[in-house]
């Protein structure tokens, strides 16, 4: 059962006036690194909206940090972590890291393509 675009509409939403929040917190960008751009926050809210139609679900709001000129979207559970990694400069990649969690260690890490499709199969494990 997908959710109805409305519901998908207001995660992203809320996920999108988080990522402005910190978009314009200065505080939030370490001293000579470079600021995200906007455009990446946008791209990331269209991403999520797709994932979420692909979920048939909504998303939990991520926790957002920025490093290097990119945007983090960081999921964490006791048994799994997922890392939506958005570049904003050219030459950067944007890309997901994903891993297990046994005893504190990470366990079966790997990267993948950052495409709704994939965002979709490792939040959904």
């Amino acid at each position: 059962m997908s959710p109805s675009p409305a519901a998908a509409s207001k995660r992203s939403t809320q996920i999108w006036w988080e990522l402005e929040r910190v978009l314009g917190d200065p505080e939030m960008v370490d001293p000579g690194d470079p600021a995200p751009s906007l455009s990446a926050g946008y791209e990331l809210k269209q991403l999520i909206e797709e994932t979420e139609t692909l979920l048939g679900a909504t998303m939990t709001t991520p926790h957002i940090e920025f490093f290097e000129g990119s945007i983090r979207l960081i999921w964490n559970w006791p048994n799994r972590s997922v890392r939506a990694v958005k570049a904003s400069l050219p030459d950067r990649r944007s890309y997901i890291y994903h891993e297990d969690v046994a005893d504190g260690l990470s366990r079966n890490a790997g990267m993948a393509e950052l495409t709704p499709q994939n965002l979709a199969k490792y939040l959904a494990v």
